[in-house]
């Protein structure tokens, strides 16, 4: 899946536009709370520099890489952490997250699936 297309399918199911820090990184906010559900990360697919340990999370690959942090509350999310898919979330503190790597191994109906549990949990958050 592309950034573009999962911004399409943001659109398409949340009507939530993207937002963004920088020209790599890009998050969506549950409409009304600011609470965060998804946020996406270009990153380049192998290391040049020992400073992101993201690099040693998903197996190098030419060109560039998309990952994709989405609310996880479900205990077997542990049972991700192992794959060459999921990882516990990039750039994030927090374990309540999990990486994808969008590079399709993942079957988009899988990715709906999750990101839908991530907006219920993100509608749940404390405000």
């Amino acid at each position: 899946m592309t950034h573009e297309a999962f911004d399409d399918l943001i659109r398409a199911s949340y009507n939530v536009e993207p937002q963004s820090t920088r020209k790599d990184n890009w998050y969506y906010e549950y409409p009304g709370t600011k609470k965060k559900f998804a946020s996406l990360f270009l990153i380049p697919g192998t290391s040049t520099t020992s400073m992101s340990p993201v690099y040693d999370l998903f197996p190098p690959t030419d060109g560039m890489k998309l990952i994709l942090n989405l609310r996880c509350d479900d205990p077997s999310r542990f049972s991700f952490l192992n794959d060459t898919t999921y990882c516990k979330g990039y750039r994030l503190q927090s374990w309540d997250w999990i990486a994808i790597c969008l590079d399709g191994d993942l079957k988009d109906e899988e990715i709906q699936k999750l990101l839908q549990r991530s907006y219920d949990l993100a509608a749940k958050a404390k405000r």
